[in-house]
């Protein structure tokens, strides 16, 4: 029924329960791939019933699990791409085959469908996890950026699509439990409530700071309304790192590098 997509998976070190997701995949006949960027290779019998895996080791990281799976879906001349992180999955077997449905009514000028997230439903934005890509929009539009490595991968693809005249559609009736790391509830006086808040390692902020920034200098004129959300959830990430965290400088000077090496960069070169 849905011989025209496949579902990428994206690994890195995962835990048991990502056995049991990818089993409930292939057992409903889904082309199912998976790109391995954990620091040993995977050994579980589950994955005989892959049609496609590969050992990466991280090289590239998350954006070149992605472009993998775009390339491999080209060279079978597939419509759809859906891409899962390893701690994503799907409410119940209903909201996936609801979200595959949409590939058979959607609007041609749709690029992206996404399944509902709390707190994450834009016309602007989705994550790359749960994500339907149409493969003629990526054709046209690239790859996603391997320079960016993990953060801000989709936030910066999703604007490109959209300055290309894609458009991103939410299906309701699709509900996607995806888990954002370890989190910690903190009293927030600025909010003046308790929020669930996720703490990064110096390295991951340098990424998020540089790439985010990245994008927000890539498309601020022409999509001010995103960029100013991104920039705000920048300033939230140095006020809880003031507050909550530990390793405060190694952090702020993490952030600080990758401020100053996104004004470095040509942002027009990375995209070519």
């Amino acid at each position: 029924m849905f011989e025209n997509i496949a579902v990428g998976i994206t690994l890195y070190n995962p835990p048991e329960t990502v056995w049991s997701h990818i089993s409930f995949l292939t057992n409903l006949k889904l082309r199912v791939w998976i790109v391995d960027n954990s620091d040993a290779q995977q050994k579980n019998s589950i994955l005989a019933g892959v049609e496609f895996y590969k050992y990466n080791a991280n090289r590239g990281g998350l954006a070149k699990a992605l472009n993998i799976y775009c390339e491999k879906a080209a060279e079978l001349n597939l419509e759809w791409l859906l891409t899962l992180d390893q701690d994503s999955t799907f409410k119940s077997e209903k909201d996936l085959l609801n979200l595959l449905s949409y590939t058979q009514k959607s609007e041609s000028d749709v690029a992206i469908i996404a399944p509902t997230l709390k707190k994450i439903n834009s016309n602007f934005f989705a994550i790359t996890s749960g994500t339907l890509l149409r493969m003629k929009a990526q054709k046209e539009c690239g790859y996603y950026l391997e320079y960016f490595f993990i953060d801000a991968l989709d936030s910066e693809y999703c604007l490109r699509l959209i300055s290309h005249g894609w458009k991103i559609k939410i299906a309701d009736d699709s509900m996607l439990n995806h888990k954002f790391g370890a989190m910690t509830k903190k009293y927030f006086p600025f909010y003046k409530k308790y929020i669930h808040i996720q703490e990064y390692s110096p390295e991951r902020i340098y990424y998020v700071f540089r790439n985010q920034i990245i994008t927000i200098n890539l498309y601020k004129n022409r999509y001010p309304g995103p960029c100013k959300m991104y920039r705000k959830s920048l300033l939230f990430t140095i006020i809880k790192i003031l507050l909550y965290e530990k390793s405060k400088f190694a952090k702020l000077k993490m952030a600080l590098r990758g401020f100053l090496d996104a004004r470095k960069i040509g942002h027009a070169e990375i995209l070519k």
